[in-house]
């Protein structure tokens, strides 16, 4: 007995030959849409879909759901290829039209539905949302609150690397209190925040991205608007000593009291690795600090100047006050002036205030651990530090195990131990 086109078309579908059902699929399509019912259109969408024909696929979903509105998995499918339509492009849609896809999505099959990427297209709007200059976050927290996290997936996603390597990505709960988490810091509402970063902990989920030091730095911060200032600066101390980001460095310069700490933090994030336009205020604040003493008043002009050429080099506005402050230090024409240069005259004054008043250490490596990218040294009183291959200072061939070293201590984090530990830092081969 002959198969009708429809059931091998179907069958071919199942095993997964899918250029092969579309080759049934399409002429009859093209000739009469209304000879595949809902189950063989479904087929037909979904091979279209899985061959990345997502345009196509969405726009027989379109038909299918006019003539099927009650039937589920054509919602599903339809909302599926609304998502890989407008939000797994290279750039992403414009905010309304991204806004009209989730709502289209959410409508078509809500998050806690099987196989849903509402989610997925949420999280993705709200990004979209977060990254615009004027953020609107109550809309943001609206869309966020459509989600129920407890109905989320806890589950990390993983899949394998071109070079073989697993990636693990966040669970879908741990992208929705993340976001949340961003929300509530953005609407100033410390005590819900905190309640939130809460609520997060107890859920001991596997975090991902650093996001455990992130949501410590919003705690800090909720700490600090609520007047628990030395809380906060305990904190982002802890912070410190897993990740030292510049911004996170400017942060705690923002909460010390002591005038030259916070100096000797501001010219360290200076230092660090960073792109100078996004340290503006970083470099205004050092401005501020040393405007003030005449023996540094070189110091301070180039500080000011360095502002201003980022801000002239960007076609960004200066502000009247700079202007003034600009004049009064009778500060030459922006034209012309490349900031880059005016980095590499303040180096040097920069390592002196980081470097103030700390003292070095003298020992010599004791070992270089497997890879020679870290070791220990020794000093003569048997204590041990690590350290990282990246602290020594040229010539790194010459830090082998016996040679002597000069170094600083810097607080640190163990992760395999979770505890702070005291490391070896900018390590001078003598």
């Amino acid at each position: 007995m002959e198969v009708q086109p429809l059931a091998r078309a179907f069958a071919l579908r199942q095993q997964k030959n899918y250029p092969q059902a579309l080759g049934i699929y399409q002429p009859l399509w093209q000739q009469d849409p209304n000879q595949l019912d809902d189950w063989a259109g479904w087929s037909y969408a979904y091979c279209l879909k899985e061959t990345r024909q997502y345009q196509q696929a969405l726009d027989v979903c379109r038909q299918l759901y006019q003539r099927f509105p009650q039937t589920p998995i054509i919602g599903q499918l339809y909302a599926g290829c609304i998502y890989y339509t407008q939000f797994t492009g290279r750039e992403m849609p414009e905010v309304a039209v991204a806004k009209k896809a989730v709502q289209a999505m959410f409508g078509l099959c809500p998050p806690h539905q099987k196989y849903s990427l509402t989610s997925k297209a949420i999280f993705k709007l709200a990004k979209l949302l977060m990254s615009q200059a004027a953020v609107n976050w109550p809309e943001i927290e609206s869309w966020l609150l459509k989600l129920d996290p407890d109905l989320l997936d806890d589950k990390p996603f993983s899949m394998k690397a071109p070079n073989g390597k697993t990636i693990e990505y966040a669970s879908p709960v741990e992208e929705w209190y993340s976001a949340m988490i961003k929300v509530k810091a953005g609407l100033n509402q410390p005590n819900e925040l905190l309640a939130l970063l809460e609520a997060a902990r107890k859920r001991q989920l596997k975090w991902h991205y650093s996001n455990p030091v992130w949501f410590a730095r919003k705690e800090a911060f909720a700490y600090l608007q609520l007047g628990q200032g030395e809380k906060a600066e305990k904190i982002l101390r802890e912070i410190i000593t897993r990740k030292k980001d510049w911004f996170l460095l400017q942060d705690l310069a923002d909460m010390v009291t002591d005038p030259k700490e916070a100096l000797c933090l501001l010219a360290t994030a200076a230092l660090a690795f960073g792109d100078a336009d996004k340290k503006i205020k970083l470099y205004y604040s050092i401005f501020n600090k040393i405007n003030q003493d005449p023996a540094l008043k070189e110091e301070a002009k180039q500080h000011l100047l360095l502002v201003a050429a980022i801000r002239h080099q960007h076609n960004w506005p200066i502000p009247a006050t700079m202007q003034s402050e600009l004049v009064a230090y009778d500060a030459p024409e922006l034209n012309g002036l490349q900031y880059n240069g005016i980095i590499r005259q303040l180096t040097p004054f920069w390592s002196k205030l980081a470097n103030a008043g700390k003292t070095y250490l003298v020992g010599a490596i004791e070992k270089l651990l497997e890879g020679n990218q870290s070791g220990f040294v020794k000093t003569a009183d048997g204590k041990r530090y690590y350290f990282s291959m990246r602290e020594v200072k040229p010539p790194v061939n010459k830090a082998i195990a016996g040679a002597g070293v000069r170094f600083e201590l810097e607080d640190g984090f163990d992760k395999k131990r979770n505890q702070a530990t005291k490391n070896a830092v900018r390590l001078i081969i003598q």
